[in-house]
């Protein structure tokens, strides 16, 4: 997976519009005003979620635990597809569960 992809993405009850990219180790969320970065190491399990609770905007959810117990959740604006494949990009065992 290369390139940027077109997102939204939660963190701490907030919603924020921006792009995600992989560079090296990690994913790296961003907005015109803040970077969110997480080492891959730090996701502890990864889940695509489509409950009308967890959505971002009626966007499905690849939802992120990470070690210290944050969650973050992304929605890829270029459809559902993304998501899966962000998943076995990311977190390759946890796709075989989705």
């Amino acid at each position: 997976m290369s390139g940027t992809i077109a997102v939204l993405w939660t963190l701490y009850g907030h919603v924020y519009s921006g792009r995600l990219e992989i560079i090296g180790d990690r994913l790296e969320l961003r907005t015109r005003s803040r970077t969110c970065s997480i080492p891959f190491s730090d996701i502890v399990s990864a889940a695509i979620e489509r409950g009308a609770t967890v959505r971002i905007h009626g966007l499905p959810v690849l939802r992120l635990t990470l070690a210290g117990g944050e969650t973050v959740g992304i929605a890829s604006l270029q459809g559902i597809g993304t998501l899966h494949e962000l998943t076995a990009h990311v977190v390759p065992a946890a796709a075989s569960t989705i």
